[in-house]
């Protein structure tokens, strides 16, 4: 599809209601199965969703990214009654589980499929359109997105500190696992980790439990050995070569650990610390990056990490 196609596209579903967005999304998450049995991507399958107009005919159909291309406009347009609507439909989390419940599936499909998806293409753009909606979500009604769920208490990382209420948010369940997903654009994982760092540093200790649980989410999802893994991979890789991206590890790491909703007792903290270091992050190589960096941004967070390295052999030297 051209380019002028597609902001007519865009342009005509705009002004939908949002239960015209509940039911396409709803059409895609119910037929999951055909997606992953077939070896089309988000711009070749049509929704299963077609409804007549009011004069008996057939609506026109649209495709995924169609599709959230018009809901990333009406979220971000529309009144705060409109996105109400959208979020909450009877009583519940509608619209917003809808949107995770679709991150969630097409991070799965593009890691089940990755042999037929080398190329990004569609299923990072399909990706990066829903995590854009989140972030407009995050930003007009930020709670909505942090409402928890209990979990099981599951098996715990070696040398890992876990949230003691098992709470999580599958928002930012589905947000941290674009952090780790091989097929993710490099634009949607720094978007993913500006919105992750910034509910560290939001009003309450909870929101930054809620992250610390969504990274144990991640090293169940992709079996990784410790927590951060991937995280701490990607800035040592891939970061150094894409600027916003460095910047966004940096910020995040920095927040996570240094965050004013730590406990103050600091043991939160020194075991944060304890997990990067473990995971090649310790103070000679944020120096050497500190010292080969060119951003200012960048050189700022790695200062104020190493500034706020709590030395704990001193600590007990001086209480001895």
């Amino acid at each position: 599809m051209d380019d002028c196609s597609a902001k007519t596209a865009t342009t005509a579903i705009a002004g939908m209601p949002p239960n015209w967005y509940h039911k396409r999304l709803l059409s895609v998450n119910t037929f999951m199965q055909a997606f992953i049995d077939s070896n089309c991507d988000d711009k070749q399958v049509k929704l299963n969703c077609r409804n007549v107009d009011k004069n008996g005919n057939p609506e026109r159909e649209y495709t995924v990214l169609q599709v959230l291309r018009g809901l990333e406009s009406s979220l971000r347009t529309k009144s705060d009654s409109w996105v109400t609507s959208f979020l909450i439909f009877k009583g519940e989390q509608h619209g917003l589980n809808l949107l995770v419940r679709f991150l969630t599936f097409r991070l799965y499909v593009s890691t089940k499929k990755q042999q037929q998806q080398r190329q990004l293409g569609s299923a990072g753009e399909g990706v990066h359109l829903c995590l854009l909606c989140l972030r407009i979500i995050m930003g007009r009604q930020f709670e909505q997105v942090l409402v928890v769920k209990k979990e099981k208490p599951g098996k715990e990382g070696q040398g890992e500190v876990t949230s003691s209420s098992q709470a999580s948010s599958p928002a930012l369940n589905a947000i941290a696992l674009i952090i780790a997903h091989p097929n993710a654009l490099l634009s949607a994982k720094s978007i993913a980790l500006e919105l992750l760092a910034t509910v560290c540093v939001m009003n309450s200790g909870a929101h930054h439990q809620l992250v610390l649980a969504a990274f144990e989410h991640v090293q169940r999802e992709m079996a990784e050995e410790r927590r951060f893994q991937s995280l701490v991979q990607l800035f040592t890789t891939s970061a150094p070569f894409h600027r916003r991206l460095s910047v966004s590890c940096m910020q995040f790491i920095n927040f996570v650990v240094n965050s004013p909703f730590t406990p103050p007792d600091l043991n939160l903290r020194v075991c944060l610390q304890v997990e990067f270091r473990q995971l090649g992050l310790d103070q000679a190589y944020l120096k050497k990056r500190l010292q080969n960096c060119s951003s200012a941004d960048q050189q700022g967070h790695i200062q104020a990490y190493l500034d706020n390295i709590i030395d704990v052999g001193a600590l007990l030297g001086q209480s001895g």
